[in-house]
């Protein structure tokens, strides 16, 4: 059950790094999947003499991955309830964890909080050069020709990394507008940040 204040606020705490899909062990190590998250604001709503749900954020962000949808499915339960959503960024609201908080009503920052990070991050780590030092060379057998496509046994082709580039590109734009529709804000505004905490 939620943490109710006398003044009839549900408290839901999303801290951690924040996950498409969670399991024991990870919400042991202090992860919020958004399936969770959304049960959770869910029941603050439901539970008697609520006057609103405050989500009070800890987090550096997470996967991209079901963040739409946990943002979309977030404002459909405000309308729903009829009631205020608020987020406190109690200390840090950042990446996807501020995209989360951007669906709110109202979002808050303690004196020594950050917010921000509208950003977008691939990785490839090439291991072609550790795996020579160790005598190691891998042969990928396989079948369709981009099926091996940023494998971390080569360097990235320069092909691909457009591709992932492309991709992040898009992410952003979309994320930026998933923001900027929260705070009622032009996307490009939330663009020109550059992804920059604040």
């Amino acid at each position: 059950a939620p943490r109710v204040t006398e003044d009839g606020i549900a408290v839901v705490p999303v801290e951690g790094m924040l996950v498409a899909r969670a399991d024991g062990l990870s919400r042991l190590l202090g992860a919020t999947d958004y399936p969770g998250l959304i049960d959770r604001v869910r029941e603050a709503y439901a539970a008697p003499g609520v006057r609103g749900v405050l989500m009070e954020i800890d987090s550096p962000g997470g996967e991209v991955a079901g963040l739409f949808d946990a943002v979309e499915g977030l404002a459909a339960l405000r309308a729903e309830a009829g009631r205020p959503l608020w987020a406190v960024a109690s200390d840090l609201a950042a990446s996807a964890a501020y995209g989360i908080a951007s669906v709110a009503d109202r979002v808050l920052v303690t004196r020594t909080g950050e917010v921000g990070s509208v950003g977008v991050v691939a990785m490839h780590v090439d291991r072609s050069a550790a795996n020579a030092r160790r005598g190691l060379a891998v042969t990928l057998i396989h079948a369709g020709a981009r099926k091996t496509d940023g494998n971390p046994h080569e360097p990235l082709p320069e092909r691909v990394a457009a591709e992932m580039q492309r991709d992040v590109d898009a992410l952003h734009a979309e994320f930026a507008g998933l923001v900027a529709a929260g705070r009622g804000v032009p996307r490009d505004a939330i663009l020109a940040h550059e992804s920059a905490v604040f």
